[in-house]
């Protein structure tokens, strides 16, 4: 029996909307896991990306909100600025990316947050305009025996991502863009 996978977590660069849109508009509106999205913004970024998404998504998608849980077939994005987290108590969180001394990025810090509290019920999605982001928070989902996703190196504008991505574990699934919501569904559901 396969361990049960219940978050979604997925690393995108702001050129990655169009990938992350295409995600989002191909699962099923019975998805059963809630996503959790890290991207670098910045305080000025336009405040209108929820609506951009939400008007394209099978799901609902809003701005995560610190101390809240997040719900099964939601997606969540870090508000403008801001770096999302899961809390040690499993909820969301958000933080000033630049409140860390460890120096590391959005991506990173959300994937290693997730594996350090959910542990192998976490995939975590690298898409491929991270530009090398996310390496190390890939690591820690697999070392938490979560599943890792990258986005194949071939149709990336910046393969950095999927050809770095950590192999002292077992390999990583690397998808084209339009097999990567089919499988985020048939792993979710086991």
């Amino acid at each position: 029996m396969s361990p049960r996978r219940d978050l979604v977590v997925v690393g995108a660069a702001e050129g990655d909307l169009a990938a992350l849109s295409t995600i989002l508009k191909a699962l099923p509106v019975t998805f059963q896991a809630p996503i959790l999205v890290a991207q670098r913004t910045h305080a000025q970024s336009v405040q209108t990306l929820v609506r951009i998404m939400d008007s394209c998504a099978s799901m609902p998608v809003s701005y995560a909100c610190e101390g809240r849980f997040g719900r099964a077939g939601h997606a969540y994005l870090p508000p403008a600025g801001l770096a999302l987290v899961i809390r040690p108590e499993g909820v969301m969180g958000v933080d000033d990316p630049e409140a860390t001394s460890t120096g590391d990025g959005p991506v990173d810090r959300l994937f290693s947050s997730a594996a350090a509290v959910c542990g192998q019920r976490v995939i975590g999605v690298l898409l491929s305009g991270c530009a090398g982001e996310g390496r190390l928070g890939m690591s820690a989902i697999e070392e938490a025996a979560g599943v890792a996703v990258v986005q194949a190196p071939d149709e990336a504008d910046v393969a950095a991502p999927p050809r770095h991505a950590p192999h002292h574990h077992p390999l990583p699934y690397v998808a084209p863009l339009d097999a990567i919501a089919p499988l985020l569904a048939a792993l979710v559901e086991g």
